[in-house]
């Protein structure tokens, strides 16, 4: 015997301890695999033969090339470090890094290596119990359960627990991006086009794995594709807007269901939205730009199969955004001032940290309680040193919340270097101070409406005059509205409740709920445009608007 056998029959039960051979089977390269022989107690003579790796093959995945690891250790502290299965003790805890496994059996035909290998790694994931890294065309999928072996197991048969590498195929270029998990398998996405890697049968492995093509939609791949429960959610950049598009009825077999929910802000988007933050629970959204100060905000809420709302709205941070994330009940946005970063955190939901100042009804950025003013009496101001993190360059203001006559009262802050400069003596007070920002809401076009089962048509060929429109609001303060019409000037009225015996002594200068203000029009409805906005730090929550005038449909009859 030399160093190849046509046949595995062919072996003899004795041989020198550790001696390679290849078995050829036929002429096929496909079914050759190679056997090391291990002799009883390390020595020759009687053993046995084991599936090897062809001799001088490389085995070994370069690690400075491959995903690192990061590890929070006992010290609350973060350790990042390559996988070269070294082990560490800290704070009396010990850490075993893993580390890349080799390549056993086979050659480079029998058990190649992993397609990623020489490309850039576009993604991580997990799916099915098995670790992903999407690289160029390819899903290459580890072993289940061993995040760290991309190497098949046997070179003579094809195993179900074997890695799986399987590329994507389309008349376009389908570099895949990212992808995101389903119940009927994992969706990926190319720069335009969406894919499904699942399987028809119970296993899902080497040779019952596919891919297939989805839809044929723009995504914007410095993004990630997010989950809104039973939905999926992308963004698109391809137009001169960004567009959000929501994935419905995702299925093997059949096309899912797509839709723009962006439409009716199209225009208000900006081109490229690269962050994302989600909270499902909540049914709330957030979209921007980094290094921009605007956040887009999408509020919706279904019931069962139904979209009962859906709301687009539009926030002005202080500061440039860098990174936000959804966190619970909570929204952390990093903004940077002067050069220096800071961590802002939002309540989407009032908790017990938030309730106290909410019964103040105070609507500041940055709130915070501050007190020990020191008064002059030669400039006739009251000072403060500047609290950390205030770095914005926005106005200031202060809203005394000290019960006694000077509850409720409001002045604007001047910043003097590191101190802070309020008119007038204000020792022994206590405020909340904050960057003042304001509340516009731009009314839409009025129409006459009527329902028609489940459908709500709006009358916009019809002559319709609008006389007056009504406010419902719930705690309010101070607002203001501006009406704009057509070849008229602009007429602005500010609403300030706070007159005589509308709210009880010792509190603040907000009035609770169902409280109704009518702003006079007496225009057609296509000729009128109304502004609510506040900027006070009293609330202005509006619930609903109702509106009287005059209507006729001209008499037009439609087929």
């Amino acid at each position: 015997m030399a160093g190849k056998v046509n046949d595995i029959g062919d072996l003899p039960s004795q041989c020198k301890h550790g001696m390679v051979v290849e078995v050829v089977n036929s002429v096929a390269e496909e079914d050759n695999h190679f056997v090391k022989f291990f002799g009883n107690n390390d020595k020759d003579g009687e053993g046995t033969w084991e599936e090897c790796a062809q001799p001088g093959r490389k085995i070994r995945l370069k690690r400075s090339k491959m995903p690192v690891l990061l590890i929070r250790t006992a010290d609350s502290n973060f350790r990042l470090t390559e996988l070269d299965g070294s082990t560490y003790t800290i704070s009396g805890t010990t850490y075993s890094v893993p580390q890349w496994d080799d390549a056993l059996v086979g050659d480079d035909v029998t058990n190649p290596e992993p397609s990623f290998i020489g490309k850039n790694i576009n993604k991580m994931l997990f799916f099915r119990n098995r670790f992903a890294i999407l690289a160029d065309e390819n899903i290459v999928m580890s072993r289940p359960g061993d995040f760290t072996n991309f190497f098949a197991k046997s070179a003579i048969q094809l195993i179900a627990s074997d890695p799986i590498d399987i590329a994507a195929s389309s008349e376009y270029p389908a570099i895949l991006f990212d992808g995101i998990q389903t119940n009927t398998g994992l969706v990926l996405f190319s720069k335009n086009q969406q894919f499904m890697l699942t399987t028809d049968s119970d296993v899902f492995s080497p040779s019952t794995a596919k891919i297939n093509a989805l839809s044929t939609y723009n995504f914007n791949f410095t993004t990630n594709p997010i989950s809104l429960g039973t939905t999926i959610g992308f963004l698109d950049n391809a137009g001169k807007f960004s567009r959000f598009f929501e994935m419905a009825q995702i299925q093997r077999e059949g096309e899912p269901q797509v839709i723009e929910q962006s439409a009716v802000v199209s225009r208000l988007f900006e081109k490229d939205l690269k962050l994302i933050s989600n909270s499902r629970e909540n049914s709330v959204l957030f979209f921007s730009e980094e290094g921009t100060s605007t956040l887009y905000g999408y509020r919706y809420f279904d019931q069962i199969t139904e979209r009962k709302l859906a709301a687009w709205f539009k926030w002005t941070i202080t500061g440039t955004i860098q990174y936000h994330c959804m966190q619970d009940d909570f929204l952390y946005v990093v903004v940077r001032n002067n050069n220096k970063d800071q961590l802002l955190k939002y309540a989407i939901k009032m908790d017990s940290n938030t309730f106290a100042l909410a019964e103040n009804r105070v609507h500041l950025d940055h709130l915070m309680s501050v007190s020990g003013w020191s008064y002059n009496a030669t400039t006739n101001k009251s000072t403060k040193a500047k609290p950390t993190g205030l770095e914005s360059t926005n106005q200031l203001a202060a809203y005394d919340v000290d019960a006694g006559n000077n509850l409720g009262r409001f002045g604007l802050i001047t910043i003097n270097g590191s101190t802070l400069e309020l008119d007038g003596d204000w020792s022994g007070e206590t405020f909340l101070i904050g960057y003042q920002f304001t509340m516009e809401v731009n009314l839409p076009t009025i129409y006459y409406i009527t329902q028609s089962g489940q459908n709500w048509k709006a009358d916009t060929r019809a002559n319709t005059v609008i006389h007056r429109v009504k406010f419902g609001f719930g705690p309010v303060g101070v607002y203001e509205t501006t009406l704009s019409r057509v070849g008229r000037t602009d007429y602005t009225e500010v609403f300030e409740v706070t007159a005589a015996n509308l709210y009880s002594a010792n509190t603040g200068p907000v009035v609770e709920d169902n409280i109704l203000r009518t702003v006079p029009i007496y225009d057609r409805n296509i000729n009128a445009a109304l502004t609510l906005k506040s900027t006070h730090p009293a609330p202005a929550t509006l619930h609903n608007m109702t509106w009287e005038g005059v209507y006729t449909n001209n008499n037009y009859e439609r087929v």
